[in-house]
């Protein structure tokens, strides 16, 4: 039998070439590295142009991810022209939800003192003893006790010091206004009367009757007792201490105190002239309680003219 020849089946390997399968999978590794050459060649402009923007950033001191999110805050506020901005302090949001009420325009008033002039008295004419004062008649507060205190000796309850330390509401303030806002509305009203009480003691102190005298004293002592009432009603309204308006409350209170005081100097002058029958002698004895008049009229004017409701 002759001998095969060595090299004989690798050169026939060579002659057929690789199979299929593998011919078909070199094909497609071939296509996946062209492909991604073009791909990796088409994304070199924009990865350059983002590495200028990171460094852009960069010397900035920015953060990127703060500055994308700048950019998209930027471009939603740019999608929406029509929307509102947010109120710029709390204090403007919340003037907007409880609007100030109007100012109350007080007009100005004057009180007018009187002006007696000694006539000659009758001859012969025992004077009486002065009335004593009425016991029920109230006295001139002072300022030495604080708004809201009472001659009552009992304690207040939590509750009420609750009243004094809470933080107002919109409701309870605009109770406080209107609550002031009377009051002090009704002062040119007390002022008119108090002036007719003193034209009423210019003219009737020396020449009416003492039935007359006795009449007016009595009406003079009227309008005191009510400004009495109103001074405390002023003073006792139960507020907190935080409220805007404790101020227009204190200037209140001192103008109804000045206004009945004043008032009382002329209640105390009738009750020193009809103490006597003939009173026309006696013009200095009940024409002295008037002189506290003109400081009680300087300080009634110094509450009520800086009053701001």
């Amino acid at each position: 039998m002759p001998d095969e020849p060595t090299g004989g089946p690798a050169p026939a390997r060579r002659r057929r070439g690789l199979p299929p399968r593998e011919s078909a999978l070199v094909a497609i590794a071939f296509t996946l590295l062209v492909v991604s050459g073009v791909v990796y060649v088409q994304s070199i402009p924009s990865l350059l142009a983002a590495d200028d923007q990171g460094a852009s950033t960069a010397e900035k001191g920015e953060d990127p991810a703060e500055a994308d999110q700048s950019q998209s805050g930027a471009a939603g506020d740019a999608a929406a022209p029509g929307s509102q901005a947010a109120p710029a302090t709390e204090k403007d949001a919340s003037a907007e939800k409880s609007p100030q009420p109007e100012k109350v325009k007080l007009p100005d008033v004057s009180l007018e003192g009187a002006h007696v002039e000694e006539k000659p008295s009758s001859p012969d004419t025992e004077d009486p003893k002065p009335d004593a004062p009425a016991a029920d008649r109230p006295k001139p507060p002072t300022d030495d006790a604080p708004a809201g205190d009472t001659d009552d000796d009992t304690p207040d309850d939590d509750a009420g010091d609750d009243v004094f330390t809470s933080t107002p509401s919109a409701e309870e303030e605009a109770a406080f206004h209107a609550f002031l806002a009377g009051k002090a509305s009704a002062i040119p009203g007390y002022v008119s009367q108090a002036n007719a009480c003193t034209s009423t003691f210019e003219n009737a102190c020396q020449s009416a009757s003492l039935s007359a005298r006795r009449a007016n004293r009595d009406s003079c002592a009227a309008l005191t007792q009510q400004l009495f009432s109103e001074y405390i009603a002023v003073r006792d309204y139960v507020r907190s201490n935080s409220s805007q308006y404790c101020d227009e409350q204190e200037r209140l209170i001192g103008a109804y105190r000045c206004l009945m005081s004043y008032v009382d100097c002329y209640l105390d002058a009738w009750t020193v002239n009809v103490g006597y029958e003939d009173p026309t002698g006696h013009v200095g004895e009940f024409t002295a309680p008037l002189a506290a008049c003109d400081g009680y009229l300087a300080e009634f004017h110094s509450y009520y003219d800086g009053l701001a409701l």
